[in-house]
């Protein structure tokens, strides 16, 4: 899998949750973002929306 560099901006009441989060489970913002991104693709793979296959 090729690694992608990208930018998220969070509002400032979602990033004060992730921060909180971030704080409880002892890892970092961009760990928190990327883990439940991850969670979405495989709900939405599951739900098997918008046909998304895997690239694995």
């Amino acid at each position: 899998m090729e690694k992608v560099r990208m930018t998220v901006r969070l509002v400032p009441k979602l990033n004060q949750y992730v921060q909180n989060i971030a704080k409880e489970c002892g890892k970092s913002k961009n760990s928190i973002i990327v883990d439940a991104c991850w969670e979405f693709i495989e709900k939405i793979k599951k739900e098997n929306k918008f046909n998304v296959e895997s690239e694995e």
